[in-house]
């Protein structure tokens, strides 16, 4: 098992099957390359999905990226960092492409402290009041424009008024091209010293991606 390594905190994004596969190499003729002439076949079966008169318009670096992290087959054992999202599906990516409308959105698209041993190490660390920020970069892909802003401030929206006890502050830069970082800053409050109990909630990004000559923003 091999992976296919990008842009984000999490790598690698998938990981694929792969052995004794040969590949060329300028000094020494041939190379070992293993998961890479594999997840190209996927993408290249995923690009003919697409009908030609709409690739250039669909395709890209971010949509094929969405395609394959979300329709992958996790696997039981690894964490994050040793599998990403999982094994790819070439079927299920297939799915998802087939009827693709142009959109952004993160990876990991759930993150689950309590997964373990997927979330590992985090799945090991209890957040508590009092410590250091515990920092998550997560991956944005926006398939809208080469180019993406984060419209003003990512949103935090706890579960109820107890869960309101975790503090998240958030960073990105521009998005480009397609793809860029979210970091979360995650600390339990003073006020949550004597709290013991799972917190959950979700996060409002909007991205905005400014429209070429002649076209609308998205």
């Amino acid at each position: 098992m091999f992976c296919l390594c990008s842009y984000g905190r999490v790598k690698p994004n998938i990981v694929a099957y792969g052995q004794e596969i040969m590949g060329s190499k300028i000094s020494t003729g041939q190379e070992q390359v293993r998961q890479v002439p594999v997840v190209v076949g996927v993408v290249c079966l995923l690009v003919c999905v697409i009908p030609e008169n709409k690739r250039r318009d669909i395709l890209n670096l971010a949509s094929v990226k969405q395609a394959s992290v979300e329709g992958i087959a996790k696997l039981s054992c690894p964490n994050m960092y040793e599998q990403g999202a999982g094994r790819v599906d070439l079927l299920e990516s297939y799915e998802i492409l087939k009827r693709y409308r142009s959109r952004a959105s993160i990876f990991p698209s759930i993150l689950d402290y309590t997964d373990h041993p997927y979330s590992w190490p985090f799945s090991r660390q209890l957040l508590y009041a009092g410590e250091m920020s515990i920092i998550f970069n997560a991956t944005l892909l926006n398939e809208m424009g080469l180019i993406g802003y984060v419209e003003g401030q990512p949103t935090w929206h706890p579960s109820n008024d107890e869960e309101n006890l975790l503090s998240i502050h958030f960073y990105s830069k521009i998005i480009w091209p397609w793809t860029s970082y979210l970091a979360l800053y995650m600390q339990i409050k003073d006020e949550g010293a004597q709290f013991s109990g799972l917190i959950e909630g979700n996060v409002t990004v909007n991205i905005f991606s400014p429209p070429p000559p002649g076209e609308k923003g998205q």
